[in-house]
């Protein structure tokens, strides 16, 4: 019912609208439910800022919604310009939702945030990136490592400021500098 398949021998297929550019191996186009099913090296991108974006072997994208959903893994990246060539954030998760309207992520089960710039590593269980705010909110315990300056911490949450490039640990705080014990 209402219902599309594209998949042109095993060719990319491709799908945009004013927000986003998408590839994917194999595309569904259910037109009543305003859905988009796209699977197979899923790669879609903003195509303005902030210059995002998703990798999955699966995606969902309700187009009317503006919102993009996977229960498989997700890579979420944030670069420096349209050109898409420096990568400075990385959000990996094994499940996650982009509302796109709202310029928010979030990622669930094991996610890790780089942030390439500091550079730092932030383990958790759920992270929430707003991308116009620049910031990260882990409401869950985190683990995070700072490898230039060999900190590392555990909290029981955290929020990251990529622009100030600052971070907030949040209850039960624990960290550890080898340089200074």
């Amino acid at each position: 019912e209402n219902e599309e398949q594209l998949d042109a021998d095993n060719s990319p297929v491709k799908g945009f609208n004013d927000q986003l550019e998408a590839i994917a191996r194999q595309v569904t186009v259910q037109t009543q439910d305003n859905r988009v099913d796209l699977s197979g090296g899923v790669i879609a991108k903003s195509k303005e800022a902030p210059w995002v974006t998703f990798e999955s072997d699966a995606l969902t994208w309700f187009t009317q919604r503006e919102v993009i959903q996977t229960t498989q893994p997700l890579k979420v990246e944030q670069f420096e310009d349209e050109a898409y060539e420096t990568v400075t954030d990385r959000l990996v998760g094994l499940a996650g939702k982009a509302q796109l309207e709202e310029n928010r992520v979030t990622l669930e089960d094991s996610v890790q945030l780089d942030a390439l710039a500091q550079p730092l590593t932030v383990n958790s269980e759920r992270a929430v990136w707003d991308l116009e705010a620049e910031l990260i909110t882990l409401d869950r315990p985190v683990d995070i490592v700072q490898p230039e300056r060999q900190v590392s911490a555990i909290a029981d949450s955290a929020r990251v400021e990529l622009a100030t490039q600052t971070v907030y640990l949040l209850g039960n705080v624990r960290a550890v500098g080898e340089e200074n014990d």
